[in-house]
C-alpha cells in the first residue's frame, strides 16, 4: 500500500482562499506567472494512472496567463520524469507574506526558479515524489503552498 507524506505550509497560511489538489498518479506540466517582485499565479496538470488526458488543472493565485508585467513560464513533464525537490522563498510583499518564488527537481533536472530568490527559503524534506499540492491563494498571490509526496 502507498503512504503518503504531506508537508508543512509554506509561507503564510493565514491569507488568501485554501485550496487542496489532493493525490494524483503524477504532476504533467506546471504554469506559473510572476513579474519582478513575486510569484503570481500557479496552475497544475496531473495525471491520473489509465488516463492518458490530464485531470485537473486549476489556477491558484491569479489570471491563468498573468497580469500586467507578468512572465507565464511552463514546465512539461515526460511520462518517465517526476517532481523530488520544491525549493521556494517567502516574504513581504507591501503588507503581505507571500510565496514570492518556486524552483522544481526532477528525476532527470533541476528547473529554473520562477519569481525572485528574496526572503526566507523553504524546501521540502522527505524523499519521495510529489503527487498533489495544496495552499491558500489571494486573487494576485500564492499566499502558501504545501506538497503531498508518494514516499520512496
Amino acid at each position: 500500500m502507498a503512504s503518503y507524506y504531506a508537508s508543512n505550509y509554506h509561507g503564510n497560511d493565514l491569507g488568501g482562499r485554501k485550496w487542496n489538489d489532493g493525490t494524483f498518479s503524477r504532476v504533467k506540466r506546471i504554469t506559473m506567472t510572476a513579474n519582478e517582485k513575486t510569484l503570481t499565479s500557479l496552475k497544475v496538470h496531473y495525471g491520473l494512472d489509465g488516463h492518458d488526458t490530464s485531470v485537473h488543472g486549476i489556477t491558484f493565485g491569479g489570471i491563468q496567463h498573468g497580469g500586467v508585467n507578468a512572465k507565464v513560464t511552463e514546465y512539461d513533464f515526460e511520462s518517465d520524469e517526476f517532481l523530488i525537490k520544491l525549493t521556494g522563498y517567502f516574504g513581504k510583499y507591501g503588507e503581505y507574506s507571500i510565496v514570492k518564488s518556486l524552483t522544481f527537481e526532477t528525476n532527470l533536472r533541476k528547473l529554473e526558479p520562477v519569481g525572485p530568490l528574496d526572503g526566507t527559503k523553504f524546501e521540502t524534506d522527505v524523499n519521495g515524489k510529489i503527487v498533489g499540492f495544496f495552499g491558500s491563494a489571494s486573487d494576485g498571490f500564492i499566499d502558501s503552498i504545501g506538497v503531498y509526496m508518494l514516499l520512496t
